[in-house]
Protein backbone atom coordinates (compact mmCIF):
# COMPACT_ATOMS: atom_id res chain seq x y z
CA UNK A 1 0.00 0.00 0.00
CA UNK A 2 1.37 3.39 -0.95
CA UNK A 3 0.15 6.93 -0.38
CA UNK A 4 -0.17 9.11 2.73
CA UNK A 5 0.82 6.20 4.92
CA UNK A 6 3.97 5.37 3.00
CA UNK A 7 4.81 1.92 1.71
CA UNK A 8 3.58 -0.93 3.92
CA UNK A 9 4.55 -4.42 3.07
CA UNK A 10 5.71 -7.81 4.21
CA UNK A 11 9.37 -8.65 3.77
CA UNK A 12 8.64 -11.51 1.37
CA UNK A 13 12.24 -11.61 0.15
CA UNK A 14 13.63 -12.29 3.62
CA UNK A 15 10.79 -14.66 4.48
CA UNK A 16 11.60 -16.80 1.45
CA UNK A 17 15.34 -16.68 2.23
CA UNK A 18 14.50 -17.89 5.74
CA UNK A 19 12.31 -20.68 4.37
CA UNK A 20 15.09 -21.85 2.02
CA UNK A 21 17.50 -21.67 4.98
CA UNK A 22 15.16 -23.87 7.02
CA UNK A 23 15.18 -26.43 4.20
CA UNK A 24 18.99 -26.28 4.04
CA UNK A 25 19.24 -26.77 7.82
CA UNK A 26 17.17 -29.93 7.45
CA UNK A 27 19.53 -31.32 4.83
CA UNK A 28 17.69 -30.44 1.63
CA UNK A 29 20.20 -29.64 -1.13
CA UNK A 30 18.10 -30.06 -4.30
CA UNK A 31 15.05 -27.83 -4.49
CA UNK A 32 12.32 -27.22 -7.03
CA UNK A 33 10.38 -23.95 -7.13
CA UNK A 34 6.87 -23.64 -8.52
CA UNK A 35 5.99 -20.04 -9.22
CA UNK A 36 3.23 -18.21 -11.04
CA UNK A 37 3.56 -16.03 -14.12
CA UNK A 38 1.47 -13.12 -12.78
CA UNK A 39 3.50 -9.93 -12.59
CA UNK A 40 2.65 -9.09 -9.01
CA UNK A 41 5.27 -7.48 -6.77
CA UNK A 42 4.84 -9.93 -3.89
CA UNK A 43 5.23 -12.93 -6.20
CA UNK A 44 8.32 -11.32 -7.73
CA UNK A 45 9.74 -10.69 -4.23
CA UNK A 46 9.16 -14.30 -3.18
CA UNK A 47 10.89 -15.56 -6.32
CA UNK A 48 13.80 -13.19 -5.68
CA UNK A 49 14.03 -14.44 -2.09
CA UNK A 50 14.04 -18.06 -3.27
CA UNK A 51 16.88 -17.39 -5.71
CA UNK A 52 18.85 -15.45 -3.11
CA UNK A 53 18.41 -18.24 -0.56
CA UNK A 54 19.53 -20.88 -3.06
CA UNK A 55 22.71 -18.90 -3.77
CA UNK A 56 23.36 -18.12 -0.10
CA UNK A 57 23.03 -21.74 1.01
CA UNK A 58 24.75 -23.12 -2.12
CA UNK A 59 21.82 -25.30 -3.16
CA UNK A 60 20.77 -26.69 -6.53
CA UNK A 61 17.38 -25.56 -7.78
CA UNK A 62 15.09 -25.73 -10.78
CA UNK A 63 12.17 -23.41 -11.39
CA UNK A 64 8.92 -23.51 -13.32
CA UNK A 65 5.63 -21.61 -13.35
CA UNK A 66 1.99 -22.62 -13.52
CA UNK A 67 -1.20 -20.64 -13.22
CA UNK A 68 -4.05 -23.17 -13.33
CA UNK A 69 -4.51 -26.16 -11.00
CA UNK A 70 -4.30 -28.84 -13.71
CA UNK A 71 -1.28 -27.16 -15.27
CA UNK A 72 0.35 -26.93 -11.83
CA UNK A 73 -0.01 -30.70 -11.34
CA UNK A 74 1.69 -31.38 -14.68
CA UNK A 75 4.46 -28.83 -14.11
CA UNK A 76 5.12 -30.09 -10.57
CA UNK A 77 5.31 -33.66 -11.84
CA UNK A 78 7.89 -32.57 -14.42
CA UNK A 79 9.94 -30.90 -11.67
CA UNK A 80 9.69 -34.01 -9.48
CA UNK A 81 10.90 -36.27 -12.31
CA UNK A 82 14.23 -34.45 -12.60
CA UNK A 83 17.27 -36.58 -11.84
CA UNK A 84 18.48 -36.38 -9.23
CA UNK A 85 15.02 -35.73 -7.83
CA UNK A 86 14.54 -32.63 -5.69
CA UNK A 87 13.95 -33.36 -2.02
CA UNK A 88 11.81 -30.25 -1.55
CA UNK A 89 9.21 -28.39 -3.60
CA UNK A 90 8.88 -24.71 -2.69
CA UNK A 91 5.65 -23.01 -3.74
CA UNK A 92 5.36 -19.29 -4.35
CA UNK A 93 1.85 -19.41 -2.84
CA UNK A 94 -0.29 -21.84 -0.85
CA UNK A 95 -2.79 -21.71 -3.72
CA UNK A 96 -0.53 -24.20 -5.54
CA UNK A 97 -0.38 -26.68 -2.64
CA UNK A 98 -3.28 -28.98 -3.58
CA UNK A 99 -1.79 -29.36 -7.06
CA UNK A 100 1.68 -30.02 -5.61
CA UNK A 101 0.29 -32.68 -3.25
CA UNK A 102 -1.54 -34.31 -6.18
CA UNK A 103 1.67 -34.29 -8.23
CA UNK A 104 3.64 -35.89 -5.41
CA UNK A 105 1.01 -38.60 -4.99
CA UNK A 106 0.94 -39.24 -8.76
CA UNK A 107 4.73 -39.71 -8.64
CA UNK A 108 4.45 -42.16 -5.74
CA UNK A 109 6.00 -39.76 -3.22
CA UNK A 110 4.76 -39.29 0.33
CA UNK A 111 4.70 -35.60 1.31
CA UNK A 112 6.53 -35.14 4.59
CA UNK A 113 8.46 -38.40 4.12
CA UNK A 114 9.89 -38.59 0.58
CA UNK A 115 9.36 -34.94 -0.27
CA UNK A 116 9.10 -31.66 1.61
CA UNK A 117 6.56 -29.15 0.32
CA UNK A 118 6.43 -25.56 1.53
CA UNK A 119 4.03 -22.74 0.71
CA UNK A 120 3.56 -19.06 1.39
CA UNK A 121 0.55 -17.24 2.96
CA UNK A 122 -0.71 -19.71 5.61
CA UNK A 123 -4.13 -19.96 4.01
CA UNK A 124 -6.71 -21.61 6.30
CA UNK A 125 -6.71 -24.83 4.27
CA UNK A 126 -2.92 -25.24 4.75
CA UNK A 127 -3.63 -26.89 8.12
CA UNK A 128 -6.21 -29.21 6.54
CA UNK A 129 -3.94 -30.73 3.92
CA UNK A 130 -2.53 -34.15 4.80
CA UNK A 131 0.09 -33.72 6.02
CA UNK A 132 -0.44 -30.07 7.05
CA UNK A 133 1.55 -27.63 4.93
CA UNK A 134 4.68 -25.85 6.15
CA UNK A 135 4.23 -22.25 5.04
CA UNK A 136 4.95 -18.61 5.77
CA UNK A 137 2.40 -16.66 7.82
CA UNK A 138 1.88 -13.04 6.83
CA UNK A 139 1.82 -10.57 9.75
CA UNK A 140 -1.66 -9.27 8.89
CA UNK A 141 -2.52 -8.21 12.44
CA UNK A 142 0.74 -6.23 12.81
CA UNK A 143 0.20 -4.63 9.40
CA UNK A 144 -3.35 -3.60 10.31
CA UNK A 145 -2.18 -2.25 13.70
CA UNK A 146 0.55 -0.21 12.00
CA UNK A 147 -1.89 1.26 9.49
CA UNK A 148 -4.40 2.20 12.20
CA UNK A 149 -1.63 3.72 14.32
CA UNK A 150 -0.42 5.81 11.39
CA UNK A 151 -3.95 6.92 10.57
CA UNK A 152 -4.48 8.01 14.17
CA UNK A 153 -1.16 9.87 14.13
CA UNK A 154 -2.26 11.71 11.00
CA UNK A 155 -5.66 12.59 12.48
CA UNK A 156 -4.52 13.52 15.99
CA UNK A 157 -1.19 15.17 15.28
CA UNK A 158 -1.82 16.33 11.71
CA UNK A 159 1.64 15.01 10.90
CA UNK A 160 2.34 12.55 8.14
CA UNK A 161 3.93 9.40 9.59
CA UNK A 162 7.41 8.38 8.56
CA UNK A 163 7.49 6.67 5.19
CA UNK A 164 7.38 2.93 4.79
CA UNK A 165 7.19 -0.10 6.96
CA UNK A 166 8.55 -3.54 6.13
CA UNK A 167 7.32 -6.28 8.45
CA UNK A 168 8.86 -9.73 8.87
CA UNK A 169 6.82 -12.85 8.12
CA UNK A 170 6.94 -16.01 10.18
CA UNK A 171 7.62 -19.56 8.98
CA UNK A 172 5.06 -22.05 10.27
CA UNK A 173 6.62 -25.52 10.36
CA UNK A 174 4.18 -28.39 9.92
CA UNK A 175 4.41 -32.04 8.93
CA UNK A 176 5.04 -31.42 5.19
CA UNK A 177 8.65 -30.64 6.12
CA UNK A 178 10.61 -33.76 7.10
Amino acid sequence: MDGVFGRHNVDSVQAMIDLVGLLAERGHRRLAFLGMSAELPWLRHRTEGFRTGVRRFKLVAHEATADEPEEAVDVARTLLRRQPRPSALVLVDDWLAPSAYAAAQAEGLAVGVDLAITGFNDMPYARLLQPPLTTVRLPLRRLADALVSRLLQLIEEQVAPEAGLLLPAEPIVRASLP
